[in-house]
Parts: C-alpha cells; sequence; structure tokens
C-alpha cells in the first residue's frame, strides 16, 4: 500500500513539473509571436511615415 501511494505521488509530481514545461512553452511562443507581430507593425509603421 505504501509503495503504491509513493508511486501515485511521483507521478502527480511529475505530471506537475510536465505541465509547468508546457505552460512556459506556451507563453514562449506567445511572446515570440507576439515580438514577430510587433517587428512587422515597426517596419509598416516606418514606411508608412517616410
Amino acid at each position: 500500500m505504501g509503495r503504491r501511494v509513493k508511486f501515485l505521488f511521483l507521478v502527480e509530481r511529475f505530471q506537475v513539473i510536465v505541465n509547468r514545461q508546457l505552460r512556459w512553452k506556451r507563453y514562449y511562443a506567445k511572446t515570440e509571436k507576439f515580438q514577430a507581430v510587433q517587428k512587422a507593425y515597426d517596419a509598416f509603421g516606418v514606411e508608412a511615415e517616410s
């Protein structure tokens, strides 16, 4: 019984870590997309002004 509880606890911990990494990657991808859009807007703004 004790071993099974320990195993389930480890699985739970592992899932938490994986979820955290996935969330971070998703956030990072969002920021990268945002930066690309920002650059495109900046380039467009410069072209529009000149």
